[in-house]
Formats: structure tokens, C-alpha cells, sequence
């Protein structure tokens, strides 16, 4: 009996000591390539949870790394002293034009071989057993110079163990050493010369007061908006169910609804203007000032700001103690919910590219109701079904102009149709929606490359620079375009004509019926006054009958 059990040991504890040696440690690697040739390596402890950005990784190999951050998050502009740095210089200093580009190239180890990244390295989450690389050198893309290939075993293996321990997060800001632990039979440390001083560094998903806050201009302009769309609003009910003592006339509802469209007009215009200015800002930020390298961001929070103070003026200007507005409103709610719902279901069932099934309602509504029923439509749409998807980004202010501006567009195919010689519900005024459909397929994604395009770094012929003309911008942007977007748009023009060929007609005909039966204008009667009589004595006026005439007894 006990050379039985002994022989299960025997077999048993060999194997359970093999298991454990085949878990990966929780550690991950480091290779770092500096323009002489010197290379350092670093083989980190991860947290608990086994995850690290690839920027905190940087910080906890004390290599006290400079970051610039944008909308796509943070860009590496300095490690150990040897970059560019910013925000003295900018981030991109050797990347000034020309065929030439100088930067930190980052790298994935991903099976047994470097593969350049698409993402920053705080978006980057390394996990037990990756390795990151960096390299600085010339190159463009994946065409740089890799740092040397090594597995996190050799790594470790030169280190003679994890030579730097998890730092807590309240010691990675730029500008605070980090706190290494050696363990005892560790070599030093390598010393690297101290880092300029920078801002502290904070998370890509959060703002900072300085980048990201809302200012006080925008935060003006947006309560602005909101004090026009009620005045517009307190016009509009003062003219009509406010004023009881004479009867409304043609002249007076004319002049409160030419009143209040101009208040729309102003609403909807500055907004757009604000919108556009904000996707062009860094362009014309670099020109303003060139010394400073690449303009930042974005401002998301008060582009925000700007748009829910669009919605919520355009939705005063609509709620008029009114029926019919009422269910306008209900309307709106009702499409909204609707499109959220639609896009929900893309996001859960991906479709092929950018095809999204949420235009054909934003154009529609826009058609039927109005370019600011449109607005309202599209900003909402998106702003709804981000918040129920989880795509709540730095992009969304973007997407929520994009969006309002194809419903804000939508009355100018009107003209279209007419001079196509389309009438309502026929099949040329749905080929017509159609091709409009598809033309806002490209524009819409034309817009959104906007958004980010001037903070990539890659091929000189695709990328942005600052202080390039006008010219050569739209070259680049134009090539990028083709090379990276257009497939991708094209079949979301490929979904927005199909779609509205096959439930444009159905649908308009029900947001008809709906137009007209909620739908009035009030138009009143002329009433004939009796003319002043020229005798001055009083008449007496003819007692008002009481009911029918009845015939009346006695003796006749």
C-alpha cells in the first residue's frame, strides 16, 4: 500500500511542478532603441490584475517618458532625454516636412515578430508575457528602424529577474520620480538625465483643465442659444394664445413666424459655423501659430456644450403651449428612440464598413418637417444611441454635428426633385432621396477623418504638417482619403441608396400622413362690421328669438 502511494507521488508531483512552470509570469518586457545604437531593456512586474498601458510600462522602467496628449490619446514625444521636448518644442519637431520624419517609432512583439503600432501607447494594454519595443530613428510607418527582437524570457534573463516592480499610479505623473524597487540581486539601475519638466500626465479618457475644459466663451455662446430659443419661444405663444383681446390675424401670425425663424436661423447658423470652425481649428491654429507644433484637440466638452444648447433651443422653439407641437415633439422622441435602436443593432451585428441604417430617417424627417426638425433628428440620434452603445468619445461632438448637418441639409433636394420633375410619392422623388443619400455616404465620412487626421503621424504624403499650403493639405488629405476611407464609405453609400430605394417610398407616405394631419394654418374669417348710422336718436334693437317659433292659442 505504501509503495503504491509512493509511486503516485512519485508520478504526480513531477507534473503538477510542470503545470506550473508553463504559466506565463506576470510580467512583461521592454526594448528600447535610442538613435546611437545603445539599447536598454526592462522586465516589469504588472499589477494584481496582470494589465499595464504601454505608457505606464515606459514610467515604470524609469525611463521618465514626455507624452503629448491629443484626442487619440497620448503621443510620446520623449524617453531618457531623447526626443523632442515638448511643450518647449513640439512633439513632432523632426517631422517638419520633407521626404524625412524622426520620431519615436512604437512596436508590438506579436508571434516572435515586431509589428508597428495603430494605436498609442496609452490606449495599449499589455498583459503577462508581452513585450513592447520603441525605436528612435527615421522612418515612416512600418518602414523605421526595429529595435532588436527579444522574448520576454531573454529580457528577464538579462535582468536576472524583473528588475523594476508595479509603480502605484499616483507615482506615474510626469513630473514625479518614479519609486523603484530592486531586489537584491539585481544589477543598477541604468541613470538617465533628467527629463524637462512637464505637465503632469493624466489618463487619454480624461480632459484636463487646460486642454479640455469647457471654456467661458463657449459656455456663453451655448447659454446664448438657449436664452434665444426661449425668447423665440415666449414670441410665438405671446403672439397666439397670449393676446385674447382681438382676433389673430393673417398679419400677426406672419410676423411672429418670420420672428421666430429668424431667431432659428440665427441658432442653427452660429452653431454650424462653431462646428465647422472646430473640425478646421487646427489648421488654422497651426498657421496662427507655428512655433508651437501641432494645435491640440478637439475641445469636446464644449462642443458639448454647443450642441445640447442647439437641441434644447431648437426644442423651445418647437414647444409653444400647442398641440400640434406637442406631438411633433412626441414624434421626434418616437424617430429618435427608433434610430437608436437601429444603431444599437448595428453596433451588436456589425454590418459591412461604414453601412449604417440611420440616415435614411434623418434624411426623411429633415425632408418632411424641416432642415431644424432634421438637426434635431440627427444630433439626437446620435448623441442617444451613444450613450446605450458605450460610444461616448472625444469623436461623438463630430458625429453629432455630421449627422444634424445631413437632416439640416435635407430641404435643399426639394429643388432637386422639382427640376427632375419628381412629384410627391413618386419613383423619381425616391431615385432623387436616393442619390442624396449616397452623396451624404461620402461627405458624412469625409467630415469625420477631420476630426483626427491632422494629429497622425506616417507617410509625409498623406499626413498632415504644419505650415504646408492649402494646397498640398488637400493633396495629402485627399490621398489619405483613398488610401484608408474610401472602400469604407463606399459601402456605407452602397447602404444608404439601397435602403432608401427599398423603405424610402413606405416611409415617406407615413411621415405625410402625419404632416398633414397635424398640420394647420389658421386663417380667419373677415367679419362685416354694420355701417355708423347718420340719425342720432337711440334705436331699440330687435329682442333675440329664444328658440323656434311657436304657434300661440286663443280665439282667432
Amino acid at each position: 500500500m505504501l509503495s503504491t502511494v509512493f509511486l503516485l507521488l512519485v508520478v504526480v508531483l513531477p507534473t503538477g511542478h510542470v503545470s506550473a512552470q508553463t504559466d506565463p509570469p506576470n510580467q512583461a518586457g521592454l526594448v528600447v532603441r535610442f538613435g546611437d545604437g545603445t539599447v536598454e531593456t526592462a522586465c516589469v512586474d504588472l499589477a494584481a490584475d496582470g494589465e499595464m498601458t504601454g505608457e505606464k510600462l515606459l514610467a515604470a522602467a524609469g525611463l521618465q517618458p514626455v507624452i503629448e496628449y491629443t484626442a487619440l490619446g497620448g503621443t510620446v514625444c520623449e524617453i531618457g532625454a531623447q526626443g523632442c521636448g515638448y511643450p518647449d518644442e513640439a512633439c513632432w519637431c523632426q517631422c517638419k516636412g520633407g521626404a524625412s520624419c524622426v520620431y519615436w517609432q512604437y512596436y508590438h512583439r506579436i508571434d516572435g515578430a515586431w509589428v508597428y503600432a495603430t494605436i498609442g501607447a496609452s490606449l495599449r494594454t499589455l498583459h503577462a508575457g508581452d513585450v513592447d519595443g520603441w525605436s528612435w530613428g527615421e522612418g515612416e510607418g512600418a518602414d523605421g528602424v526595429e529595435p532588436p527582437l527579444m522574448s520576454l524570457d531573454e529580457i528577464c534573463a538579462a535582468d536576472n529577474g524583473p528588475l523594476f516592480s508595479p509603480v502605484p499610479d499616483d507615482m506615474l505623473a510626469a513630473d514625479t520620480a518614479a519609486a523603484l524597487t530592486m531586489p537584491a540581486n539585481a544589477a543598477p539601475a541604468p541613470q538617465q538625465p533628467a527629463a524637462p519638466s512637464v505637465k503632469p500626465a493624466i489618463d487619454a479618457d480624461e480632459s484636463s483643465a487646460a486642454d479640455d475644459g469647457a471654456p467661458p466663451g463657449i459656455a456663453l455662446f451655448a447659454g446664448v442659444l438657449l436664452v434665444l430659443g426661449a425668447g423665440a419661444a415666449g414670441l410665438r405663444v405671446a403672439s397666439s394664445d397670449a393676446a385674447p383681446r382681438g382676433p389673430r390675424t393673417d398679419r400677426n401670425s406672419s410676423t411672429a413666424r418670420r420672428t421666430s425663424a429668424a431667431i432659428s436661423l440665427l441658432i442653427y447658423g452660429l452653431s454650424t459655423v462653431i462646428g465647422v470652425a472646430a473640425l478646421l481649428y487646427p489648421f488654422l491654429a497651426a498657421a496662427l501659430r507655428p512655433a508651437a507644433g501641432q494645435p491640440p484637440s478637439l475641445n469636446g466638452p464644449g462642443l458639448m456644450l454647443v450642441l445640447l444648447g442647439v437641441c434644447f433651443a431648437g426644442l423651445l422653439l418647437e414647444v409653444q403651449g400647442q398641440a400640434v407641437s406637442a406631438k411633433l415633439i412626441a414624434l421626434l422622441g418616437v424617430l429618435v428612440a427608433i434610430n437608436s435602436v437601429l444603431r444599437f443593432v448595428e453596433v451588436g451585428i456589425p454590418g459591412p464598413g461604414g453601412f449604417s441604417p440611420v440616415f435614411v430617417l434623418i434624411i426623411l424627417t429633415g425632408y418632411v418637417f424641416g432642415g431644424q426638425f432634421g438637426f434635431l433628428m440627427g444630433a439626437l440620434t446620435l448623441l442617444v444611441s451613444a450613450v446605450f452603445t458605450g460610444g461616448v468619445g472625444p469623436w461623438l461632438p463630430a458625429q453629432m454635428f455630421a449627422a444634424g448637418w445631413v437632416g439640416l441639409s435635407a430641404p435643399l433636394a426639394r429643388p432637386l426633385i422639382r427640376w427632375a420633375g419628381g412629384r410627391p410619392g413618386s419613383r423619381r422623388e425616391v431615385a432623387a432621396l436616393a442619390l442624396f443619400a449616397g452623396v451624404w455616404g461620402l461627405l458624412f465620412g469625409v467630415i469625420m477623418n477631420l476630426w483626427f487626421w491632422p494629429f497622425l503621424a506616417g507617410p509625409a504624403d498623406q499626413y498632415w504638417q504644419a505650415g504646408i499650403s492649402l494646397r498640398e493639405t488637400a493633396g495629402r488629405y485627399l490621398a489619405y482619403y483613398l488610401a484608408t476611407s474610401l472602400l469604407w464609405d463606399g459601402l456605407r453609400v452602397v447602404g444608404n441608396v439601397a435602403l432608401m430605394l427599398v423603405f424610402g417610398g413606405a416611409s415617406l407616405r407615413a411621415l405625410r400622413r402625419f404632416d398633414q394631419r397635424f398640420s394647420y394654418e389658421y386663417h380667419p374669417e373677415p367679419v362685416l362690421a354694420p355701417l355708423p348710422s347718420d340719425d342720432p336718436s337711440p334705436r331699440r334693437q330687435p329682442r333675440p328669438s329664444s328658440g323656434p317659433l311657436q304657434p300661440t292659442s286663443g280665439k282667432g
